[in-house]
Order: C-alpha cells, then sequence, then structure tokens
C-alpha cells in the first residue's frame, strides 16, 4: 500500500531526478543506462529517430497524466495549484494520446511531432507558471519542479528543431549517450564512495 501512495509525479522526481542532492548511485547508473540507449536508437535509426522520441516521450507523459489525475483525486479539495496541475496534465494526456495514434496509424510525421512539441511548450510554462506563482501559500519554490518543466520547453524546443533540422538528430544522439555515460560515471563514483564509508564504519572500534 506504501508502494502504490507513492506512486505520485512529485514523489517519483524528488526520488529519480537526476539533479537532486541523495539520489542513490543505482538510480543513476539505471537513467544513464536508459538515456544511452536512447542515444544510440537516435544516432543508428536516424530515419525513425524522432518517431521513437514521440513514442518514449507520450508514453512518459501519459504515465505522468494518469498520475497526477490520481494523486489530485486522492486529494479531495481541488484548489488553485491543484488547478494548473491539472490543466497542465489534461493537456498532455491528450496530446499523448493523439501522438501515439498518429505513430500508430503512421500518419503524418511531421504534424504528430509538432502537436508533441507544442504540447511540451504549453505544458513546460504551466509547470513553470505553477511552481513560481502559483504555489500553495507559504510554501517555498521545489527546484527540481521548476527543473522539469524547465526540461519540458527544451524538450519540446528540441523536437521543433529535429522537425526542421533532420542533422540534429544525430547530434542530439551523440549528447545523449554522452549524458548517458555521464549519469552511469556518478552513480558508479557514488557507489564506491557508499562503499568506503561503511568500511570505515566497519573499522571504527567499538566505543
Amino acid at each position: 500500500m506504501q508502494f502504490i501512495r507513492n506512486l505520485t509525479p512529485a514523489h517519483i522526481s524528488s526520488v529519480a531526478a537526476p539533479w537532486r542532492r541523495g539520489i542513490r548511485w543505482w538510480v543513476l547508473i539505471t537513467e544513464g543506462v536508459i538515456v544511452a540507449l536512447l542515444g544510440a536508437i537516435l544516432l543508428l535509426d536516424t530515419a525513425n529517430a524522432i518517431g521513437w522520441v514521440l513514442i518514449v516521450t507520450s508514453v512518459g507523459l501519459l504515465f505522468e497524466a494518469l498520475l497526477t489525475t490520481a494523486e489530485n483525486l486522492r486529494a479531495g479539495s481541488v484548489e488553485r495549484p491543484q488547478m494548473m496541475s491539472l490543466l497542465r496534465s489534461g493537456g498532455a494526456l491528450v496530446a499523448a494520446l493523439i501522438v501515439l495514434v498518429g505513430v500508430l496509424f503512421r500518419l503524418d510525421r511531421t504534424t504528430t511531432a509538432a502537436v508533441m512539441g507544442v504540447a511540451l511548450l504549453v505544458t513546460g510554462a504551466i509547470e513553470i507558471l505553477r511552481v513560481l506563482f502559483v504555489r500553495p501559500e507559504g510554501t517555498s519554490v521545489v527546484p527540481s519542479a521548476l527543473v522539469e518543466g524547465l526540461v519540458r520547453v527544451l524538450l519540446g524546443i528540441l523536437i521543433f528543431i529535429m522537425i526542421s533540422t533532420p542533422e540534429v538528430i544525430g547530434v542530439s544522439g551523440g549528447l545523449m549517450i554522452a549524458a548517458g555515460v555521464a549519469l552511469i560515471v556518478w552513480g558508479v563514483l557514488k557507489w564506491q564512495s557508499a562503499r568506503r564509508r561503511i568500511l570505515q564504519t566497519q573499522d571504527l572500534p567499538p566505543a
């Protein structure tokens, strides 16, 4: 039951966001492997790269939208921050379904990608506005949520660049591979640091 209660966008972001202080080493390595694999797909399968990006992004948005909706329904009351969250998730849900249908039924790739690009820009902007101006009274800005909004906007811009300049796809793939390797190395270094702390604790004489 605790695992189900923890299935909220905020909790997942707090656990899995690479920029979060105290993130587990195995989470970093897992994320690094995923990012590197996606980068390799973009680099090796350039012709279908946009399709892969759309599928992965759509599934992520769909999952996030469903979790956000369920989280707000469990809360019982809907205030301004929750309304902004539901608006963002509703837009993401509609866009994700449109894009998945477009990819599965081989509709015009440019139009489908444009829908996703607009959805990411809009939902990212909504998230940034929510974090900065519509957060609950007395609370401070949550850096991870702000970064999430910025990442959405940047990914939306990247999709539009991929549509207009296909040559960027290979560069993006290479950058993702480099980022994935960096996350893996970071995870390994954190594992070694944690292991050294455990060994030092074991070597301490009893009090």
